[in-house]
């Protein structure tokens, strides 16, 4: 993980973290491929996010997309889950978080 990324932040287990990148204003955007599918992943950061001090908001769903913003432990941010074509039980998953 990427330093500045909060290390409280849950991820699935098996999620293959495979790109980051540091952004303007202190932002830190992290990618990568989890082996679940969308809804599994909505599922398990809403569960698991304010168990680790994170308060979910502002969330949506659709067929193979789901995405929500969160704040909490002194930042705020944002993740979205794609699912991918011809993969089933494998989507995508971005988080960008900031100051």
């Amino acid at each position: 993980m990427p330093e500045g990324f909060p290390a409280a932040f849950p991820l699935p287990s098996g999620t293959v973290i495979n790109h980051q990148e540091a952004r303007s204003g202190g932002r830190i955007i992290i990618g990568g491929v989890v082996p679940l599918d969308v809804k599994e992943i909505a599922i398990f950061l809403e569960r698991e996010l304010p168990q680790a001090g994170f308060t979910p908001s502002l969330g949506e769903s659709e067929p193979g997309e789901a995405e929500s913003a969160f704040e909490g432990n002194g930042i705020r941010g944002r993740w979205k889950a794609n699912s991918i074509d011809g993969c089933p039980n494998t989507s995508t998953l971005g988080i960008v978080v900031g100051q």
